[in-house]
């Protein structure tokens, strides 16, 4: 809420870089004529935080994102620590920080990774795959027996060699643990359709068919209580200070760091490409559920998640030699993003937004990073 009520340069609040600069800023007076924003107002919002009441500081995880991303996130630190106020890094979707708790539990991933399966199925090592929901990064990939659980008969299930019909989320509950680390659960607010069965029931039943150990719970709350013995922090109330950890997101109330963190100067590596290209703002669609495309069988929906579009300031794109309607690739280092350009006036000149599915691996880097700096290029 500090940080709306500064009055910015138009479309700093898409880059990380320009967030990082207003921490910096905050931080250190000596810095506040090359923030981008006014000096009165951030003197007011430095006398904000010198005062009484400010109890936390909630930073949105674009700020870690991208090239300036460590600094972003070492100065939003060191800004709550002057402050005294509690720190706390949000997570993109709901459960996040139960993934990462369960991850942190276990000592990290035990399993195989999406680019590692979409590896072996590309080589023809993974013979068989088990697939829950629909997976864009298979690709088309398939390996000798493809078995999928789904809701609907989406492009995925329609390619499997045995389909198992899954409950939906309405229809199986379930557990959550917010950002404060509480744990909220969700009771199923009506009876699985047909003959479906919640997911881990599916795989439950499988396993066990297959003779393989650790596959014998019965029922949700078994499953829930095997889960929970493994996040100890999620079954108490919150702590009173959420320090932030190495991997990025709120900590159970362990110790933080005691002292300011160092970040790695990139303004000069920024300075350098200043002033060509676009600062795009990466979109996930959330158009499809499982293996159901809303945008395809909802009459009008497309006009309102527009997947597939690149939406650019009318400046940007003449400067880009693209128009409107035209297909067009914003490259960065990590690859290139395509779409069909919409011409935006609400968008300031040196930003853009683009919507896309995590397809492939420029579009899953493009949506870790939430931010990047392109070059615009009509596609041939």
């Amino acid at each position: 809420a500090l940080l709306a009520r500064l009055p910015s340069r138009a479309g700093a609040e898409t880059a990380p870089r320009d967030m990082a600069k207003t921490f910096e800023a905050l931080i250190e007076p000596s810095r506040r004529s090359a923030a981008g924003v006014d000096p009165d107002a951030l003197d007011a919002a430095a006398g904000m935080l010198a005062g009484e009441g400010v109890s936390a500081v909630l930073v949105d995880d674009s700020v870690a994102c991208g090239p300036d991303g460590q600094r972003g996130l070492a100065l939003a630190w060191n800004l709550a620590r002057l402050a005294g106020s509690r720190f706390i890094l949000l997570g993109r979707g709901g459960n996040e920080r139960g993934i990462h708790e369960l991850a942190r539990a276990t000592g990290g991933s035990s399993g195989t990774s999406a680019d590692d399966l979409a590896r072996g199925l590309e080589t023809g090592t993974i013979k068989a795959l088990v697939q829950a929901g629909a997976w864009p990064g298979r690709a088309g990939s398939k390996p000798a027996f493809l078995v999928c659980l789904d809701t609907h008969l989406g492009p995925d299930a329609s390619d499997a060699d045995v389909v198992l019909p899954a409950a939906a989320f309405a229809e199986t509950g379930g557990a959550f643990v917010n950002t404060e680390g509480r744990l909220q659960l969700s009771p199923a607010a009506v009876r699985p359709a047909g003959e479906s069965r919640p997911d881990w029931l599916i795989v439950s039943l499988l396993g066990r068919r297959m003779g393989i150990e650790g596959f014998g719970h019965e029922d949700g709350p078994a499953v829930l209580e095997e889960v929970l013995d493994k996040l100890a922090p999620c079954r108490r109330p919150g702590a009173s200070r959420l320090p932030v950890d190495g991997t990025g997101f709120v900590s159970g109330g362990e110790p933080g760091p005691a002292g300011p963190l160092a970040w790695t100067d990139t303004r000069a590596r920024a300075a350098a490409r200043r002033g060509r290209g676009v600062n795009l703002a990466v979109r996930w669609s959330n158009a499809a559920f499982r293996g159901l495309d809303a945008a395809r069988e909802i009459k009008g929906f497309r006009r309102l998640v527009r997947p597939g579009t690149l939406a650019l300031n009318p400046e940007d794109a003449a400067a880009a030699g693209v128009e409107e309607g035209q297909d067009a690739e914003a490259v960065f280092d990590a690859g290139a993003l395509t779409g069909k350009v919409l011409l935006s006036e609400s968008l300031p000149k040196g930003t853009g937004e683009v919507v896309v599915g995590p397809s492939g691996p420029a579009e899953r880097e493009a949506l870790r990073r939430r931010t990047v700096h392109v070059e615009l290029r009509r596609k041939s």
